[in-house]
């Protein structure tokens, strides 16, 4: 893999985590806000 594939491997994997991330912050935050989740 030369270096720009590589850095844009880890750039879409960031990406996907940050998601991720968000989801699982997400559903937790979910029982103590009831209000409609931020960044829809």
């Amino acid at each position: 893999m030369d270096v720009q594939s590589q850095l844009l491997f880890i750039g879409s994997s960031a990406k996907t985590f940050k998601l991720w991330w968000q989801n699982e912050r997400g559903f937790a935050d979910w029982p103590k806000k009831p209000s409609t989740p931020e960044g829809v």
